[in-house]
């Protein structure tokens, strides 16, 4: 630091500051770190001026200590005026990273001093004017850009407890808004039942108040994307295309909400196999997305993320498949940074493609990488992440290695039954690779159990024509098969064929070409 100032090198110095001032806090020497920082500030006002991003990056920093010293009037001026500086540099917008991580500690303040031991004694509010102010919902939604769903929700939680105590027809609408914000959340933090009541709530309040034909349109596509988590293809595919109809109706097709809602039902209609459909929805919601919101949009780059997992279900375009990923994650890292949920669920995509294409040991990496990406933002017990664990079991399952891919299945599998159902799709199909895990172990009377009991499962929830029925079938014909009853494997393996055939599938798709090598075995008597 001194050669630093001696040769007037003061960028440098005031890293070597900040460097220092880490140190000292982390030893809780949190006079000496204020010290560092304030010296750091007054030789960057020196150099860039005072409205400048390092100037708000260290006032920020400032606060961080105060905060830990439960100075929290003071650390809340620093923050709010590193807020100001950064406002002046960047302007209004809120989604930038720097006003976004501002945001952010202001609310960590805010909680911090709310749950203070001297808070609770007193039960004395000081940031009464601070809620007033609107900048909950702020917070709230710069926790949501960055990923972090739930801490988002406990802002918008909090919002609607201050929100409660109004009464006005304004008041009752911002509660409605607020409501559904949070199931959105909930939505995505996985928490399904939540979102479900919260949605019931908001639209309780907007039928009190006399909504219009797109509002409760809007609130048939918010409750299909939670029948869809939950496995129920068919009632969110018919409030999908319900609310559709409205909006077509009453605000024309180019519209963001037609796109959202077009975007729902071609995942709705992927989930189903139905890919034609599912293909020109997406397309469609596309076309939309890219006119009103830019090519450098999330739901834009999302929605080609969906197309790409069309064009990977087939061998034949996982180049193309590629492509799209490789576009798509690129885009996602210039809006989100390097780590964010809509980042890690394009890894999951691209993980399970390179599966497709033989490369396990990159799918490994790389489902690996999204799961542990996904544990900041979505914790252990996310849905998502079960889905990112089954693909790692059945890829172990490949591999050989069964006891690694049973105790990752198990962990998919509990994952499934707390947050979905013991009825959800998902379930049946974990239960399905847990028993090709036991096949593979030579465990046939419990795997055959399972299978079963795994049928039965997909049975209620897709009905008994849907190809992941199908696929069930195949791999009971597999276990037959190594028990060498030919018999019972050929006919597992021709229901599984009469099933594809029902459901209108090109002769390529992966699952009949699985059925049909795995026939031949059995015609073989291999």
């Amino acid at each position: 630091l001194d050669i630093q100032k001696s040769v007037m090198n003061l960028s440098d110095a005031c890293k070597s500051l900040h460097f220092m001032a880490d140190l000292h806090s982390r030893e809780t020497r949190y006079k000496e770190a204020l010290t560092c920082y304030s010296e750091a500030q007054r030789l960057q006002e020196a150099i860039y001026g005072y409205f400048h991003e390092e100037t708000a990056n260290t006032l920020n920093r400032i606060g961080n200590v105060l905060a830990r010293q439960g100075e929290f009037d003071l650390a809340m001026e620093n923050h709010k005026e590193a807020l100001r500086i950064l406002k002046e540099c960047c302007g209004e917008n809120v989604k930038h990273p720097l006003v976004s991580q501002t945001l952010i500690q202001i609310g960590a303040v805010y909680y911090k001093e709310r749950n203070s031991l001297a808070t609770i004694q007193s039960k004395f509010d000081n940031y009464t004017t601070f809620i007033e102010g609107g900048m909950l919902e702020i917070i709230g939604r710069a926790h949501e850009d960055r990923g972090s769903y739930r801490m988002a929700i406990a802002f918008f939680e909090e919002k609607l407890q201050f929100l409660n105590d109004g009464e006005t027809a304004d008041d009752l609408e911002d509660i409605a808004e607020t409501l559904n914000s949070l199931g959105m959340l909930s939505c995505r933090a996985g928490l399904y039942l939540e979102a479900i009541d919260y949605y019931d709530r908001a639209l309780g309040i907007q039928m009190k108040l006399g909504c219009d034909d797109v509002q409760l349109a809007m609130a048939r596509v918010l409750a299909g994307s939670v029948q869809y988590s939950l496995g129920h293809f068919n009632k969110a595919l018919k409030l999908f295309q319900d609310a559709l109809d409205t909006l077509y109706q009453e605000v024309g097709m180019e519209q963001e909400t037609v796109a959202a809602t077009l975007f729902h039902m071609g995942v709705v209609r992927a989930a189903l196999c139905n890919y034609d459909d599912a293909m020109r929805n997406l397309q469609d919601a596309l076309k939309i997305q890219s006119k009103l919101l830019g090519l450098e949009h999330p739901a834009t780059f999302r929605t080609r993320r969906e197309i790409g997992n069309l064009y990977a279900i087939y061998d034949t375009e996982l180049d193309a498949a590629f492509d799209e990923y490789n576009d798509v994650i690129a885009g996602q890292k210039r809006i989100h940074g390097e780590k964010h949920p809509n980042v890690a669920e394009t890894l999951h995509s691209i993980g399970c493609a390179q599966a497709k294409k033989g490369d396990l040991q990159a799918a490994l990496r790389t489902l690996e990488d999204c799961y542990n990406m996904r544990l900041e933002f979505l914790g252990m017990d996310h849905p998502q992440q079960a889905t990112t664990l089954h693909e790692i079991a059945k890829i172990q399952l490949k591999r050989g290695r069964l006891k690694k891919a049973l105790h990752i299945i198990d962990a998919a599998l509990t994952i499934r039954v707390e947050s979905l159902s013991e009825q959800h799709i998902e379930v049946a199909l974990a239960m399905a690779t847990k028993a090709s895990c036991l096949v593979a172990r030579g465990s046939f009377a419990e795997a055959n159990s399972l299978f079963l009991e795994a049928l039965a499962i997909a049975k209620v929830s897709v009905g008994e024509k849907h190809p992941s029925i199908s696929s069930i079938y195949v791999q009971m014909g597999i276990m037959h098969l190594r028990k060498c009853h030919f018999d019972e494997a050929s006919a597992a393996i021709h229901t599984a064929l009469d099933i594809y055939r029902q459901s209108e599938l090109d002769d390529d798709h992966p699952g009949i070409k699985e059925a049909r090598e795995e026939l031949e075995r059995v015609e073989r008597a291999e």
